[in-house]
């Protein structure tokens, strides 16, 4: 805390399941989808003209499969089973509101969802560039009050001012 006190930085504090659920979101779901996506590709019988003409968007989208060691990505969704199962009903449940936005004969409404994730992503990346999460205040921890190292080892504590010495 007093280093990023002297950084000027705010302490950001969540708990295990906060960190696992983000992590979830935003390392191991991308990796799932980007894999997803390519067995989709590679399942399907043209294949073979699909690897042709598949071009930038597909290979930047499905390079994310291999961001994280397999054997790494394999042991994180096994121990954060249910918090990825929670995810990818969450991206199936986007999916098919995606599907029902296209179905719609208009148009628009396919205008609208590209704008609003286009926005959101824009939003999100300007919010990381100066660190700005949309004017969250964001509260320093209060110091733990806790005996240090030397107190619990050698019985050593600071005396308060105007302690005997």
């Amino acid at each position: 805390i007093n280093l990023a006190s002297i950084l000027k930085a705010a302490p950001f504090f969540i708990d295990l399941h906060e960190h696992d659920a983000a992590l979830t979101s935003t390392e191991e779901l991308p990796a799932l989808l980007s894999a997803a996506l390519l067995q989709t590709a590679a399942h399907s019988a043209s294949w073979k003209e699909l690897q042709r003409v598949a071009g930038r968007n597909f290979a930047q989208a499905t390079s994310l499969c291999n961001t994280i060691p397999l054997n790494v990505l394999e042991k994180r969704v096994i121990l954060n089973r249910q918090k990825t199962l929670d995810k990818l009903d969450q991206f199936i449940a986007e999916l098919q509101d995606l599907r029902q936005v296209l179905a719609e004969e208009d148009g628009q409404g396919i205008s609208d969802y590209l704008n609003d994730a286009d926005h959101a992503r824009r939003s999100w990346i300007r919010a990381r560039e100066q660190s700005d999460w949309g004017g969250e205040e964001l509260r320093p921890a209060e110091r733990i009050k806790s005996p240090g190292i030397l107190t619990n080892l050698l019985g050593f504590r600071r005396k308060k001012p105007g302690e005997d010495k």
